[in-house]
């Protein structure tokens, strides 16, 4: 059986990723969710830039009040 919390903190984890689809430019973002991966880090945004990328990650959290990002 799933984890209650599972589902609700991968649902989260999913319309994250939609928010940031839906306000990030396709052709210059890609946004992964770091599934099973217990990083850090649950969604990776990386901006494709010329010669250069960089990225930025978001913890999402359920629970508290505010999601973190880190650079």
């Amino acid at each position: 059986m799933v984890n209650k919390h599972y589902i609700r903190g991968r649902a989260f984890e999913y319309e994250m990723m939609a928010l940031l689809k839906e306000h990030l430019p396709q052709k210059k973002y890609t946004v992964i969710r770091t599934a099973g991966s217990h990083s850090p880090v649950d969604v990776l945004v990386i901006k494709h830039m010329r010669g250069d990328n960089k990225a930025f990650g978001v913890q999402c959290k359920t629970k508290k009040a505010s999601s973190k990002v880190t650079q």
